[in-house]
């Protein structure tokens, strides 16, 4: 009797529909379908709506390292009691000036920090309810220490 041989299973074959999806998936990803889609009004808002879904899940990490990198930096407990200036905390920190400030502008613009006058920064609404409540600071460096 001859030895009976096994072959290995293969996947089942996709479906016409879902190849011609990926097909098509592949085709539109690329920079010059991005542009023609771009370019006219019957595809421009696919095109726009897929760049805003991206943009979003992108937005959610930088705010998240933000945040997070505020905490790490002790910057609400700092400016809970005032204001300081930008210089002063790069040198209390031990952190470049052209390093931190960014940092600070995307602070502000989360609402985390306010800009004030004379180049000074303070804690901003959001920023004062993170420092009014260590529970929220633990779970949030909690939550990066695991995922991020």
């Amino acid at each position: 009797m001859p030895p009976h041989k096994t072959l290995a299973a293969s996947p089942p074959a996709e479906p016409w529909w879902s190849r011609l999806r990926d097909q098509l998936e592949q085709r539109l990803a690329q920079p010059s379908a991005y542009q023609w889609g771009r370019a006219r009004w019957w595809t421009r808002w696919a095109v726009r709506r897929r760049t805003e879904r991206l943009f979003a899940w992108m937005g959610g990490f930088v705010n998240s390292q933000v945040l997070l990198a505020c905490l790490q930096l002790n910057l609400f407990e700092r400016l809970a009691q005032r204001p300081a200036p930008a210089d002063q905390l790069a040198r209390e920190l031990d952190v470049p000036l052209h390093a931190l400030l960014p940092l600070l502008q995307s602070a502000c613009a989360m609402d985390l920090l306010v800009a004030k006058r004379h180049d000074r920064f303070g804690l901003g609404p959001l920023g004062r309810v993170v420092q009014a409540h260590p529970g929220i600071a633990a779970m949030i460096e909690h939550t990066e220490g695991h995922f991020g």
